[in-house]
Order: structure tokens, then C-alpha cells, then sequence
């Protein structure tokens, strides 16, 4: 599954590999700082401090995790991504994994901490690991075009097979095996994405009164 043509050959999906790291942390971060509900709210793009530690994180999820992305065939560029990590117990989270420096960032790191916390997946669904799915994002250049919910569905066939075993977990990932799948869901889209895929709304969070986060799960 490292490469895989898609709509008539003018993209690719592909592995995200360390030569890729740069392109897609970029295009992550940009997307996020521009245009996310909860970087928005901590004014996350207001610093260039909290955007680094932004991306500090993004690449600590590219780099522990397993994550795709969308190239142009025809440009060679990265269009879209995602960005995938296992976590193994309530514990394991992404933000007690990294540091930061900015305050804008610490608002943005505690405001999912408090999200997370309310609501113990691994604990209410019986799963030691999950397969989580930390970031969703299309270069505006490149939208309606189905790119994000092609990378949403090529994640959960990924994840699929790992859960039944018909695919190794590298060194890096290899505890338990993932028997589903979550995400914390801000963008209208990406909500609708998890829900085309078979995806529970396990509990919803209102950031104000039109913003919502949503966490959807499956278990395989």
C-alpha cells in the first residue's frame, strides 16, 4: 500500500516516508493554522513561536506514525495528507509527548487535553491500542476533489488489515495490535468523511454555538 493511483491516474496516494517530511508538515501545519477550529481559537497562526511548536508536533506524528499523502502527479506536488499515530493506553497522548514553548500553544495543548480527558475511549471500548488519526488536511488549491475522504477511506483499509494481522507493524509500532480507529473531527468535512466510512460519533464537544468537535470511532 505505498503507492496508489487514483482518479484516472493524475494523483497518487502515497506513504508518507522521511524524504516527505518537509513537504507534508508544511502543508499540515498551513492548513491547520489557517483554517482549524481549535488553532483558530488559541490564535495559534498569531505566533510564529506556537506555529513551530505546531509543527514540532506534526513532525513527531509523521515520523512515530503511519501517515499518507496525495501527490500531483503531473507537478510532483503533495496536494493533501493525513497523519496517523497508535496510541497505546489512555495515557499515551500526543500532547504529554512533546514540549512547548509558546502560550498560544499551551491553550491550544490544553484545550485537547480537556477534550480528551472527558471521555476514556480505551476504557469504555475495552482497546488497548487505537489507531488515531491526528491530522486531515487538502491544499485549497486542490479541494473538491474528494482527495481528503480518498486518504480518510485508504487510512481505514490500512488500519483494517493491521487489525486483523494481514499486516506487520514496524519496530516502532509494535505493542499491541490497533483494533479500531479514531479521530477528533473539527471541519464539517472531515466529520462527513468519518461518517461515509462507518465511523460512530462516540461524543460531541460545542466550542461555541456553530463549532463543534466531534470524536467518531469504529472497532474493528
Amino acid at each position: 500500500m505505498d503507492c496508489m493511483n487514483i482518479l484516472d491516474g493524475q494523483y497518487q496516494i502515497v506513504h508518507v516516508t522521511p524524504d516527505l517530511y518537509d513537504e507534508t508538515e508544511e502543508l499540515l501545519a498551513d492548513v491547520s493554522v489557517n483554517h482549524e477550529l481549535t488553532c483558530l481559537a488559541a490564535k495559534v497562526k498569531d505566533s510564529p513561536l506556537a506555529i513551530a511548536d505546531l509543527r514540532a508536533q506534526i513532525r513527531y506524528v509523521l515520523s512515530g506514525g503511519i501517515s499518507f499523502a496525495v501527490r500531483h502527479v503531473s507537478s510532483g506536488r503533495i496536494v493533501a495528507a493525513i497523519a496517523n499515530i497508535i496510541f497505546y493506553d489512555e495515557q499515551d497522548t500526543i500532547y504529554e509527548l512533546t514540549e512547548y514553548k509558546c502560550p498560544n500553544m499551551i491553550k491550544y495543548m490544553k484545550l485537547w487535553e480537556a477534550l480528551e480527558s472527558s471521555y476514556n475511549i480505551y476504557k469504555e471500548w475495552n482497546m488497548p491500542a487505537i489507531f488515531d488519526v491526528q491530522y486531515l488536511a487538502t491544499h485549497p488549491d486542490f479541494r473538491c476533489r474528494r482527495l481528503a475522504f480518498q486518504l480518510f477511506k485508504h487510512t481505514m483499509d490500512f488500519a483494517r488489515l493491521l487489525s486483523h494481522e494481514k499486516l506487520p507493524l514496524d519496530e516502532n509500532n509494535s505493542k499491541d495490535i490497533p483494533k479500531g480507529v479514531m479521530t477528533m473531527a473539527t471541519s464539517p468535512y472531515s466529520r462527513k468523511c468519518g461518517y461515509r466510512l462507518g465511523l460512530e460519533i462516540v461524543k460531541t464537544w460545542h466550542i461555541s454555538e456553530r463549532e463543534v468537535v466531534e470524536l467518531q470511532a469504529i472497532k474493528f
